[in-house]
């Protein structure tokens, strides 16, 4: 359904504005991804109320939030595991952090296993670096320049997740140390 409406959309454009094919690739690429975000936050954000209704404790919209946003970051720069369609992208991308929110109850993160967890995840950053997809390859330039903007960019996570860990916010932290331990397990799966 979303691939068929960015085709529309994206043809539509292409042929409004005069583009060759390249172009019109292009287009459709960039609104189905556009689209994805869009469903993805519109799913995410309306669990995430319904289960801050029937679980108030749960804290669910700002975690998912944290963890949503702290992932995408890490997905950027390194890249990771695709799904072959559209459809179970989106799934998965739904489940997960829902998942990840019932999953923070059941561990505890101190101040020292977060430290621990971005040691291990700058090591990886290092070793394995961006990895790229069959649908957008890389060259090792650009492969490069998101490993370099990636490891400012973790170093940028962890400093606001260890002052959200010390100014009390508990939640926020484990989510977004969660979201670093799936990004950079979808990373190595997506080696």
């Amino acid at each position: 359904m979303i691939h068929d409406t960015a085709v529309k959309l994206g043809k539509y454009m292409a042929l409004i504005s005069e583009s060759d094919t390249e172009k019109e690739e292009i287009l459709i690429y960039s609104i189905e991804v556009l689209l994805n975000y869009l469903v993805l936050i519109l799913n995410l954000s309306i669990i995430s109320m319904f289960l801050n209704i029937l679980i108030p404790e749960l804290d669910a919209f700002s975690s998912v939030v944290s963890y949503t946003v702290t992932f995408i970051f890490i997905r950027r720069y390194f890249g990771g595991y695709h799904a072959n369609d559209s459809t179970t992208c989106l799934i998965l991308s739904t489940i997960i952090p829902i998942i990840t929110l019932f999953v923070r109850y059941h561990i505890d993160i101190n101040i020292f296993f977060l430290v621990l967890i971005y040691i291990v995840s700058h090591i990886i950053a290092i070793r394995v670096g961006t990895v790229d997809n069959k649908n957008k390859r890389l060259s090792d330039e650009e492969k490069n320049n998101f490993k370099t903007g990636g490891l400012k960019v973790i170093k940028i996570i962890f400093v606001i997740n260890i002052i959200v860990y010390l100014v009390g916010l508990q939640e926020i932290s484990d989510m977004m140390t969660l979201a670093v331990v799936f990004g950079f397990g979808n990373l190595l799966f997506g080696k």
